[in-house]
């Protein structure tokens, strides 16, 4: 039969064109397709879902286990990690340094605007206060 369904019966279920039906599963080449999932070798499909082992992979975003990885940010929980740097909230934390709005916190020091509070001294320009 030229340009028709082709049904065969098999072993292992009825097939169907270029795909075999087994229960509610179709198997088309290494697909298996059940519902609205497919499974293709290691990876099942459902919808724009990817479920690749413990990762999920959402367009452009990896889910694995609480950390969610999209492009070269990690977000886990409330902070978000970027390269070195690690949002939380208002705060960035970089390397040695945490900023917190206008603040940059260096050790021990507070960078806000012009001036630098270390410890009791607040230094302006060249004064210290």
């Amino acid at each position: 039969m030229h340009n028709g369904l082709i049904v065969a019966h098999s072993a292992e279920g009825v097939m169907v064109g270029i795909g075999v039906i087994v229960g509610d599963a179709v198997i088309v080449g290494d697909a298996v397709i059940v519902g609205d999932a497919a499974i293709v070798g290691d990876a099942v499909i459902v919808g724009d879902a990817a479920i690749v082992g413990d990762d999920v992979i959402v367009g452009d975003a990896v889910i694995v286990g609480d950390a969610v990885i999209v492009g070269d940010a990690v977000i886990v929980g409330d902070a978000v990690i970027v390269g070195d740097a690690v949002i939380v909230g208002d705060a960035v934390i970089a390397g040695d340094a945490v900023i917190v709005g206008d603040a940059v916190i260096v050790g021990d020091a507070v960078i806000v605007d012009d001036a630098v509070i270390v410890g009791d001294a607040v230094i302006v320009g060249d004064a210290v206060i």
